[in-house]
């Protein structure tokens, strides 16, 4: 019987002898069975499995359309060079307004030392945070009444800060 079963076999010079053995045909009837069992399963099931399929495509497409929106964006600056002048930087350094042009000068009166600092300050300064309160409607979308509890939120919702090794805000 193992002659029988023992078809296809592979020498590997050293005498060792591997064999590859075929199903017997009641193997090979006892799959077939398994597989039209499973076939017929899933016929028999299949109100419930659509059903189910069809109740996980609503829930799923429900969670996707309640979940608000959200994004998230990010903007990297450059400030100009302390030294540069050019534009109305270079205008007011040559009016004698001292220090390294328009940075400096409004560095000087906010007290601070470099332009990247100056630009956090402006950035988070309460003029364009309320522009941008006004601009984009955020009292709406926060569902706040004053201007004051929406600085609040937006504050929370937005970040300004520089690198100090590159100078990047």
């Amino acid at each position: 019987m193992t002659e029988r079963r023992l078809q296809n076999d592979l020498d590997f010079g050293n005498g060792a002898m591997v064999g590859f053995a075929e199903p017997t045909p009641e193997e090979m009837r006892a799959a077939h069975e398994r597989s039209a069992a499973h076939a017929r399963l899933l016929w028999e099931r299949r109100r419930f499995l659509l059903r189910w399929t069809v109740f996980g495509l609503v829930v799923s497409l429900a969670v996707a359309f309640l979940i608000p929106s959200r994004y998230v964006a990010t903007t990297q600056l450059m400030p100009p060079d302390n030294q540069s002048g050019g534009g109305a930087a270079a205008f007011l350094a040559a009016a004698g307004r001292g220090g390294t042009g328009l940075a400096g000068l409004a560095g000087d009166l906010l007290g601070t030392k470099n332009s990247g600092a100056l630009f956090v300050g402006i950035l988070s300064s309460r003029t364009v945070q309320d522009r941008l309160i006004e601009e984009f409607d955020l009292r709406h979308e926060y569902g706040d009444r004053k201007i004051e509890d929406a600085r609040t939120d937006l504050a929370k919702h937005t970040g300004v800060s520089e690198d100090r090794k590159s100078g990047i805000i």
